[in-house]
């Protein structure tokens, strides 16, 4: 995920820019505006529709002389340059991979979710906490979802923050998935409807343990995602995966390489009208929402054995 840095560094002049690799079929150009900004800008016959600049972002379109298209992103303040390089090595690899689609509009649509992302935290970066419960859930599609329901059918279910109720839904059941300290006596449930449907579910609780970046068991925000999109699946399945990790927050950053977790066990629970959790129908509607702490050992009634009973 270097490249785009590597590229800005050949740059020392302004007003100058540099095609992105000959080989992408795509008109993609990184390189320093007059004013000596950095600036990452797509051309194509495709006009582009409109998009608003944020307060780090500049974004201009024009019409170029041979009737192609420019739509350009400008860095607003040079102290975000390397947000600014992942959010152009982010761009170029979702376009690259949007093989179908115009590159204009690869860029806005992909514009827009940073733009989204980016007004939650200017920095860009998740908390250790979001960062386990992320790699939580995707270590949960890889060793469990994926081995049960086939590659593609367990990642189209993983809703995850989309609907903000549960990480999973497939046609018999629906996941919520928690990641914990090794040894938590308590499971928090952030909100009423992660647990309270009519339906079956499931929650599932990760163990994890802090471990170093030395641990060859060790298991990073950047390691996991790598893994995921590399398994077998079309390119398609893979921008709609782009597009969920950017919903959570997550680009790739070399800060999520030193946050190390080692995994311990996973332990699932049956969810179903029997267990004692908080309803909707059972609090006042003065109540709009809830947050609460399950005490583990108390639900152990309700706990699949090794063989998924």
């Amino acid at each position: 995920m270097n490249s785009t840095q590597n590229i800005f560094n050949k740059i020392t002049n302004a007003d100058t820019a540099i095609r992105v690799d000959e080989n992408i079929n795509h008109n993609i150009f990184l390189g320093k505006d007059e004013k000596n900004r950095l600036i990452i800008f797509a051309v194509s016959s495709m006009e582009p529709f409109n998009i608003a600049s944020s307060n780090l972002i500049e974004v201009q379109t024009g019409m170029r002389s041979d009737g192609q298209w420019v739509l350009s992103f400008i860095l607003i303040n040079q102290e975000y340059s390397d947000m600014f390089c992942h959010f152009c090595d982010d761009m170029i690899m979702y376009a690259v991979g949007n093989k179908n689609k115009d590159v204009i509009e690869s860029f806005s649509n992909r514009y827009i979710k940073w733009q989204n992302m980016l007004k939650k935290n200017n920095s860009g970066l998740l908390s250790k906490e979001a960062v386990k419960g992320l790699i939580g859930e995707i270590y949960f599609l890889l060793n469990y979802m994926i081995h049960k329901y086939g590659a593609e059918n367990a990642i189209y279910s993983w809703v995850g923050i989309e609907y903000n109720i549960h990480d999973f839904i497939t046609d018999h059941l629906w996941y919520e998935v928690k990641s914990v300290k090794n040894g938590a006596s308590t499971v928090t449930i952030s909100s009423i409807e992660q647990l309270d449907s009519d339906e079956n579910g499931q929650l599932v609780i990760n163990y994890f343990d802090d471990t170093s970046i030395t641990d060859s068991n060790k298991i990073t925000l950047n390691s996991i995602v790598h893994e995921l999109l590399n398994i077998n699946i079309n390119e398609n399945i893979k921008i709609m995966i782009y597009d969920k990790l950017i919903d959570y927050g997550y680009v790739n950053r070399k800060e999520y390489d030193t946050i190390a977790f080692r995994f311990v066990k996973r332990e699932i629970y049956n969810i179903n009208n029997t267990t004692e959790i908080i309803r909707r129908n059972n609090i006042p509607d003065t109540i709009k929402n809830a947050k609460y702490e399950i005490f583990i050992a108390k639900i152990q009634d309700y706990k699949e054995d090794e063989n998924g009973n």
